[in-house]
């Protein structure tokens, strides 16, 4: 949870002392400030259109008027943060990470990791993914 905090730009970004997940939870459910979208871009290296992947940019600039992502593509923001930390630990390596994130797998059959990152299913599926490259079980 730290490290997807401080993805997303830290407490200076979320205008928010977090001192539990459930504060974290709470954050989330009021939604999120815009700027952690681009604090996420800046996290994964990712270009509008593939931030465009995970929160819809006609959905983004909405949600740029209002000042806050919406609960449900804050969790999105978040869950995606919290994959590119967990690949950044698992590759040791912020670019190769990013990388790998972008380009298509043979083990999601073609797809590339981001363009799963949208559902929760589709993220469970990717940290599995990574869960077994950490432990040498990748095929």
């Amino acid at each position: 949870m730290i490290q997807t905090i401080e993805g997303l730009g830290g407490e200076q970004v979320l205008g928010s002392d977090i001192r539990s997940q459930l504060d974290f939870v709470a954050l989330i459910e009021q939604g999120l400030p815009v700027a952690t979208a681009d604090e996420l871009a800046r996290l994964g290296e990712l270009s509008d259109a593939e931030l465009g992947e995970i929160v819809p940019r006609r959905t983004l600039s909405h949600a740029r008027s209002r000042g806050r992502l919406s609960p449900e593509q804050s969790d999105r923001v978040v869950r995606a943060a919290g994959l590119y930390t967990r690949a950044h630990a698992v590759f040791g390596n912020r670019d190769k990470a990013n990388r790998w994130v972008k380009r298509a797998n043979r083990a999601l059959e073609g797809k590339t990791p981001l363009s799963l990152l949208r559902t929760s299913s589709g993220t469970d599926l990717v940290e599995t993914l990574l869960d077994r490259i950490a432990y040498g079980v990748y095929s």
